[in-house]
C-alpha cells in the first residue's frame, strides 16, 4: 500500500469507526472511551462507490482523494469493500461488529452509532448549532419564478422537515 493510500485508509478508518459501526457494542463517544481498538480484530472498511455524492463530500471534507491515476484505489484493496448504497452500508455494518463505514446522520439507527469528533457528539443539537465538524450543505435550485407548489415545498424544507 503506498503512503498516500495508507494515509487515506487510516484517515477514513479513524473517522468512520463510529460514523456507522460498532454493531451491538456501546457507542464510541470520545477517544478516552474508545480504549484498545485492537480488540475489534480485523476491521471491515465499507466505502461508497466512486461517483457517490456521500463519498465525494466525505473525501472533500477530509481533503483526500481515493482516485489515483484515474483508478479507484479501493477496487483492488483487500481491506475495503465497495458498497453501492447507504442502505447497504448500514446493513453491512449491522451484520458485522467489526465493520466501519460512513453514511448521512439521518440514516443512523439504533444498531449503528455516529462518531464523536474532538469530543463533539454527533446529535441533532450539535448539527443545528454548527458545532459538529463533519457536515455538508444541501442546496435547492430553480430557474424562473417559483410556483405556489415550489414555494410551499421550500417552506416545508425550511421548517420541521429541514431539521434532523
Amino acid at each position: 500500500m503506498t503512503g498516500r493510500k495508507k494515509t487515506a485508509f487510516l484517515l477514513m478508518a479513524v473517522l468512520m469507526i463510529g460514523c456507522s459501526g460498532c454493531g451491538n457494542r456501546e457507542a464510541f463517544q470520545t477517544q478516552e472511551k474508545n480504549g484498545d481498538a485492537s480488540k475489534l480484530g480485523e476491521i471491515a472498511v465499507c466505502v461508497r462507490e466512486a461517483g457517490s455524492g456521500t463519498r465525494e463530500e466525505f473525501e472533500n471534507y477530509l481533503g483526500i482523494t481515493t482516485i489515483e491515476d484515474g483508478a479507484d484505489i479501493y477496487e483492488d484493496a483487500e481491506y475495503a469493500q465497495i458498497i453501492e448504497s447507504s442502505e447497504a452500508v448500514i446493513q453491512t455494518v449491522e451484520d458485522n461488529d467489526s465493520a466501519i463505514g460512513y453514511v448521512s446522520v439521518g440514516q443512523v439507527n439504533s444498531k449503528v452509532k455516529p462518531l464523536s469528533i474532538s469530543g463533539i457528539v454527533c446529535s441533532k443539537e450539535s448539527i443545528e448549532a454548527g458545532s459538529y465538524p463533519l457536515m455538508r450543505s444541501f442546496y435547492l435550485a430553480w430557474s424562473g419564478s417559483k410556483s405556489d407548489l415550489q414555494t410551499d415545498f421550500l417552506r416545508y424544507v425550511k421548517g420541521a422537515a429541514g431539521k434532523i
